[in-house]
């Protein structure tokens, strides 16, 4: 089953596309059966995703646990938040429900 994970933070700041690599375990995975999984690096996060015309995205979360990890990055919120979702050239940017940019996300190789 195709699967495409993403692994490293970009700046929110649209003037700077230097990438900043996401500490080590951290990741966001869509399957092509509606599923996502990632990891702030402590807690395994899954839910379900999809998406229709114009990159509206719809994307809801399970249940996770709650360990503190000091270099987390709200992989989660970022996507659960995200009404929009687009590429700009191969990197996934993920839109709340009033156009801001809630994250970033290269492919990893």
């Amino acid at each position: 089953m195709p699967r495409h994970r993403f692994g490293t933070e970009h700046d929110s700041d649209s003037s700077s596309r230097h990438p900043k690599p996401i500490p080590s375990g951290q990741h966001l995975e869509f399957t092509a059966d509606g599923e996502w999984h990632a990891s702030d690096g402590c807690n395994d996060q899954t839910g379900r995703w999809v998406t229709a015309a114009g990159g509206t995205l719809l994307a809801t979360a399970r249940s996770t646990t709650l360990a503190f990890c000091a270099d987390s990055v709200p992989i989660d919120q970022w996507l659960t938040t995200a009404r929009r979702a687009g590429l700009d050239g191969n990197v996934l940017v993920l839109l709340n429900a009033h156009g801001d940019e809630t994250g970033r996300l290269s492919p990893t190789n």
